[in-house]
């Protein structure tokens, strides 16, 4: 039978977090926003003879997006939930943490798409368990194998408490749609900052079990408002 997860405190804490962080990070994503969309106008004005050119580009561009919105936003949320005030800079990993991502998305998207072959379920329940490889290649630095492998050791017993979460999030999303559309902005802060909040719930867990976790870097402080 699963654990249960305090996703009420996780979302509170996102909350708090975000409150205390908005301006910041709607400041932070409207930029990255804007020079996504920037290069995708630029690339607009290429001639003709160049489309086919200039759509390969703007795939590699739309890739590199994706990678460094995920990985910067991890790294915010982190940050943010060891109680340390996030920076421009903190949003920007080294080539490693990208390439390592990017590789560790390829495997998680490969395998669920295995378990989505196998009657959907389990597709769900492995996405679920791979979740958070993306903070262990993030602050951990490991590679796709390594990522991946402490994502489902992590999570070991709590599929069913992460899917409730991930049925939460996805009401909130709604809900901020229905009010005007910017109310997912805020919705977004709170999820991804409460996600980061469980990633330290569970490593906690496994030190409990006594079961081996990643070792932090010496100069990341011990999460705050975690019990």
């Amino acid at each position: 039978m699963d654990d249960k997860l305090p996703i009420g405190d996780a979302l509170r804490f996102g909350w708090e977090g975000t409150k205390k962080h908005f301006w910041f990070l709607l400041g932070l994503y409207v930029l990255v926003f804007l020079i996504r969309m920037g290069a995708s106008i630029g690339l607009a004005f290429v001639p003709h003879d160049y489309e086919g050119f200039a759509v390969g580009i703007n795939l590699i561009i739309g890739a590199a997006y994706q990678v460094i919105l995920a990985t910067g936003t991890a790294a915010i949320a982190l940050k943010i939930c060891d109680g340390q005030k996030p920076e421009l800079g903190d949003f920007l990993r080294e080539s490693k943490v990208l390439g390592f991502y990017f590789l560790t998305m390829l495997l998680v998207v490969s395998v669920v798409m295995a378990g989505f072959v196998l009657l959907i379920v389990p597709g769900i329940y492995v996405g679920i368990r791979l979740s958070l490889a993306v903070y262990y290649v993030v602050e951990q630095k490991k590679d796709p194998i390594e990522a991946v492998k402490s994502s489902w050791e992590a999570t070991k017993g709590m599929a069913g408490s992460l899917f409730l979460f991930g049925v939460v999030v996805f009401g909130l999303m709604v809900a901020g749609l229905l009010c005007l559309i910017v109310g997912v902005i805020p919705v977004w802060f709170t999820t991804v900052i409460a996600a980061a909040y469980l990633y330290r719930v569970l490593n906690q867990r496994l030190a409990a079990r006594g079961a081996p976790i990643p070792q932090k870097e010496d100069s990341t402080p011990s999460p705050v408002l975690v019990e």
